[in-house]
């Protein structure tokens, strides 16, 4: 890495290459939109990625505070508050007109609003890993004709350069912003803090960092 990325953005590497592996799987004509759900680390970073490549993004969550910090961080162009009214509303205007949806949620739930979001004949990319087997309208899936494809972490999508080469790269350009989302930096004494900070739906925490030195913020 060179002198100007420090160690704590180098060390969301790996989140952006999920995103350049999932953003390589489908083709997107120039400035088309795509939505993202979910609003931590892997949907954040995702989209950094999309909005470096030229899409405008919707991204859904349902913790003000992480989408406030997804704003801030261009991690998207807009977001939806699905815990309020407005954002619902919001969500339930946009149904059908996704030619792609990223799922990195991975809730019970998220990938049957992933079906209504996206256009007929669009994609669902799912990030997100279910900790239950997800379920959803196999009738809307048919009417969408939209297809589902599976992103796993990440490996050499495109023209055999590896998807961490090309996240890299974004990095070093500053076309991504891994600073604006590490909202917390603590010490190792502090790990307890780190695991209470991701819990708290108020605190805005998209990446804890937890170092061997004495910073914290």
């Amino acid at each position: 890495m060179p002198d100007h990325v420090g160690l704590a953005e180098a060390a969301l590497l790996d989140c952006y290459a999920c995103g350049v592996h999932a953003l390589h799987l489908v083709t997107l004509r120039p400035g088309a939109p795509v939505a993202v759900l979910g609003s931590g680390a892997i949907g954040q970073t995702l989209g950094q990625v999309a909005g470096a490549a030229g899409h405008p993004v919707s991204l859904l969550g349902h913790r003000a505070a992480t989408l406030d910090v997804a704003l801030r961080a261009g991690a998207a162009s807009t977001t939806w508050d699905t815990s309020t009214a407005a954002g619902r509303h919001a969500r339930d205007e946009a149904v059908g007109t996704f030619p792609v949806v990223f799922d990195a949620a991975g809730s019970g739930d998220s990938l049957a609003e992933s079906l209504r979001l996206v256009a007929p004949g669009g994609d669902v990319v799912v990030l997100g890993v279910y900790p239950t087997a997800p379920s959803f309208d196999p009738h809307l899936a048919y009417q969408r004709e939209a297809a589902v494809r599976w992103s796993n972490s990440y490996g050499a999508c495109v023209d055999g350069v590896p998807d961490f080469r090309r996240a890299r790269d974004l990095l070093v350009a500053g076309a991504v912003d891994a600073a604006a989302l590490i909202t917390h930096r603590l010490p190792l004494a502090r790990l307890p803090d780190g695991f209470r900070a991701l819990a708290d739906r108020d605190a805005g925490a998209v990446k804890v960092m937890v170092t061997s030195g004495g910073e914290e913020t």
